[in-house]
């Protein structure tokens, strides 16, 4: 009997199988010994043999088929998904760094898990004559486009009124918790400077100033909102938070909340550039890619809420993959992702 405990069981025996798929023992369309006999080999519960088999069917290794039983995946049954994305084009052509560098990268690793075939549009019309297996878009599907694949939503942070296998932080969570922080920090005065042109980035701000509310902080806010994000200029957010962060009238013993990586790292530089310390104040910024110091950030600072974005994708793409190697559930997918709290003093990390 194996030793581990019977999660390490599960993936014990995942990967003994898993290194018999990638050396080629076993071949693509080999039948996978049925559960009862691997449970015979490995000494385990015929519920933890069914389980690793489960594991290695949602990465997209082995294919399950009523009736017939368990069989090895080749590489072309590769699962074809469209990832529709205003930012699709910038992905082909590496013209932004921030979502060639730390968004692709993700989508791309974790589709070959199962493995995937991508393809990238940048509207829901350029699909219309495709035969995709599955869809992972930022925008929800227009209302005369019949969705007969399953279709992951990324890019939103708060649920959808829609059919979508959905993923998102439990930012609720997270403004009670700061809230409570800057309570207990007594801070003199709270900045708000939010971008307000995309409905989940207002979200945060919206979010944020009814818990300061709750908390009895609203008479230390001052409220300060830009103009619109541009969609293609993505330096500019990081130069109005510079001009921001440098006409700052008092920074010691204050908070300031930002729904912008970009607006947070021009703030950050600022803020360093007029030689205020470590620790003096607080910077806390929703929608960034974990760090400051993240490419392209070149400033290696973490004074952020961290809501684990690259573990939503992951999720959102678990959650589709899936549905379309194990379908016939028929059901909405929501995973409401835990977010957690880092409120970090703006010192080296």
């Amino acid at each position: 009997m194996i030793s581990h405990s019977s999660k390490n069981k599960i993936e014990y025996i995942a990967s003994r199988l898993r290194r018999k798929i990638d050396s080629g023992e076993l071949k693509p369309g080999m039948r996978l010994a049925a559960s009862a006999e691997i449970a015979r080999e490995f000494k385990v519960s015929l519920m933890t043999a069914d389980r690793a088999i489960r594991m290695l069917a949602a990465e997209g290794k082995v294919k399950r088929i009523n009736g017939s039983g368990t069989f090895i995946r080749s590489r072309s049954e590769n699962i074809k998904i469209v990832i529709q994305d205003s930012f699709s084009r910038d992905f082909q052509f590496k013209r932004e760094r921030l979502y060639w560098e730390n968004t692709y990268p993700i989508l791309e690793q974790e589709f070959l898990k199962y493995p995937a075939e991508l393809q990238h549009v940048e509207t829901w019309e350029e699909i219309r004559n495709m035969n995709p297996d599955g869809i992972l878009c930022s925008d929800e599907p227009p209302m005369d486009f019949q969705c007969r694949v399953p279709v992951a939503l990324f890019r939103h942070y708060k649920l959808r009124d829609a059919p979508l296998i959905q993923c998102v932080p439990d930012l609720e969570n997270v403004m009670r918790k700061i809230c409570g922080t800057l309570v207990r920090k007594k801070v003199d005065r709270i900045y708000v400077f939010a971008t307000a042109k995309y409905l989940d980035i207002k979200y945060f701000a919206d979010l944020f100033l009814f818990w300061t509310e709750k908390f009895g902080l609203k008479d230390k806010i001052v409220y300060t909102k830009t103009d619109p994000q541009p969609k293609k200029l993505l330096h500019l957010p990081f130069q109005i938070g510079y001009r921001f962060g440098m006409t700052l009238p008092q920074v010691k013993r204050c908070a300031i909340f930002t729904t912008s990586d970009f607006l947070g790292s021009g703030i950050l530089k600022a803020l360093d550039d007029r030689g205020f310390k470590p620790g003096e104040y607080d910077l806390i910024s929703c929608n960034n890619w974990e760090s400051y110091g993240y490419r392209p950030f070149p400033y290696p600072r973490l004074t952020s809420i961290e809501f684990r974005r690259s573990e939503c994708m992951r999720e959102v793409i678990r959650l589709l993959c899936d549905s379309i190697i194990r379908p016939g559930s028929g059901q909405v997918r929501i995973a409401k992702f835990p977010a957690v709290l880092k409120i970090r003093e703006s010192g080296l990390c």
